[in-house]
Formats: C-alpha cells, structure tokens, sequence
C-alpha cells in the first residue's frame, strides 16, 4: 500500500494539541491524589507525547521548537552516587501509627530549575536497593511503553518490574510485632505524580516571564 500524502500541521494546531496534554496531566494527577494509582499510566503517556524525542518521534516542545528556551523545574533532592542508600528523590515516606506510604515533595519554597535535557535524561531520581538508577526519562518511557500507558509488553523490563512491583527500594513498615514487615507500595505513581507538579510549575514560571512562548 502506497503511502498517503501527510499534511502539515501548523504551530497552532501543535501548540492546541499541547494545551489538550496539559489538561489530560492535570486530571489524570487528580485522579492519582483521588486514590485511583493506576492513572499513573496515562499519565505516563501524556508525559511521552509531551517531552520524548527520538528519530521519527517528535515530542511536542520539539515540534513547538522550544525544548532549549523553556527551564524545568526540579524539586527533586540531589543524588550522591557514593550512598549506599536507596534514593527517592521525588518522594520521601510518611510514616504513620498504622502505615506508613511514600508522599510526594509537591513545591517547597525554594526549588531549582534546569536546562530541559538536563531534568529529563540526566538527573537521577531514583536509585534502588540493587543500585538500579532511574531518570524522569527512564520513569516515562518504561510506564508507558511496557506497563500500559500506550502498550503492555509481555515482556517487561526486569529492572523497572523489580522496582514497581518487588519493592526493590527495599523498604518496609513493621507495626507492633511484626516480625516481617509490609513491602512499601510502588514507588512509581507518586514520583510520576510529582513529576507533573514540575511541569505545571515550570509552564507556571516560563509563560510569567515570556507569555507568547506557549
């Protein structure tokens, strides 16, 4: 079958296709703070239309040319390399008299913002128990390319299943005396959640300082 002609489209056309994604991100993050976790995977979807660029693939900031203009913010802690620690730098756990469950760091008063390759591919956000790292890029792309954002592959990455459905963090609560302990929930929704509180305040901050940018 002989390929259709593909019609162009234009920067207004991108730009209304991006205000859709922003929207579906704000509902899909409200829906996550409803309770309802696994929303977490169109959210990831939304995400990779948003901001994954790869060959034929074109994010939409990179079809709005404005991938190097925008500066994203990071509320993430910074991550030492040198810690044997597990690392969560999206989240941190609340620990309660019945449970405990991770909570993300929302916006604080003071936060960073970055060059947009930098927050998306390069820095770590989260680091398990068996030393596996993650970016926002890594995040993104395993949520909704292989745990149902846009496919379920059945074949899924055995680093990332470890970390959202084995508790590869490591972490558990123990009430009373419990001698094993509960695993702590995954990990992935919550920073994912986090993730999209960067957006929204990094769009916050790029339309206050130039209004015509998006």
């Amino acid at each position: 079958m002989s390929q259709s002609e593909k019609y162009q489209r234009t920067r207004s056309e991108i730009l209304t296709e991006f205000k859709s994604h922003e929207k579906f991100v704000v509902f899909y993050m409200n829906q996550i703070v409803d309770g309802h976790f696994d929303f977490y995977k169109p959210l990831a979807a939304s995400f990779r239309i948003l901001f994954h660029h790869h060959r034929a693939n074109k994010s939409l900031l990179n079809q709005l040319e404005i991938t190097d203009k925008i500066e994203m913010v990071s509320t993430s802690n910074r991550f030492d390399p040198s810690s044997l620690v597990p690392f969560l730098g999206l989240l941190f756990m609340r620990v309660e008299s019945t449970q405990a469950s991770y909570v993300p760091h929302e916006i604080h008063s003071e936060f960073r913002t970055l060059s947009f390759e930098r927050w998306w591919s390069e820095e770590i956000v989260i680091s398990d128990s068996l030393r596996h790292q993650w970016t926002r890029k890594d995040l993104v792309a395993f949520a909704a390319d292989q745990d149902g954002g846009s496919h379920v592959d059945p074949r899924i990455d055995q680093k990332y299943y470890q970390l959202a459905y084995q508790n590869s963090i490591g972490w558990k609560f123990f009430q009373g005396g419990e001698s094993h302990g509960r695993d702590m929930d995954n990990p992935v929704p919550v920073s994912l959640w986090q993730i999209g509180i960067e957006f929204l305040k990094s769009l916050e901050l790029s339309r206050r300082k130039n209004p015509t940018l998006i």
